[in-house]
């Protein structure tokens, strides 16, 4: 199994990349300031952990729901990304055709991704 060495410890990998419970953010009478800030847009989408282990791409939910089979092909189309082991934080997003993102093209996607309900593989949204 690869291990790693982040500082004096050593660690297996494979082991490590589970879904990791993200930070939520929380609501600031101003925005920070300074050199040790980075800010990014608020994106109308859905909170989403890909979790990239060799050939296997796994989805999380930010509540930690397993999206894998109902973004199959968002999930085959991630193991392309060019490293071997990953945890990516995303947001994703379904632009309308002027590429701002679409509330109502979320709101559909939102139906599709409830839980219980059947996956719809290929359907518009």
């Amino acid at each position: 199994m690869p291990t790693a060495t982040v500082g004096l410890y050593n660690f297996n990998v494979t082991a490590s990349l589970r879904f990791i419970k993200p930070c939520s953010p929380v609501t600031a009478k101003c925005v920070p300031a300074g050199d040790g800030w980075i800010h990014e847009p608020k994106l109308d989408g859905y909170r989403l952990q890909v979790v990239k282990d060799a050939a296997t791409v796994r989805l999380y939910s930010r509540r930690g729901h397993d999206w894998g089979k109902r973004l199959a092909d968002l999930a085959e189309s991630l193991r392309a990304i060019p490293t071997r082991f990953a945890i990516l934080d995303a947001e994703l997003c379904l632009p309308g055709r002027d590429g701002v993102p679409n509330f109502d093209r979320r709101r559909r996607l939102e139906r599709l991704l409830r839980p219980g309900q059947p996956s719809r593989s290929g359907s518009s949204v």
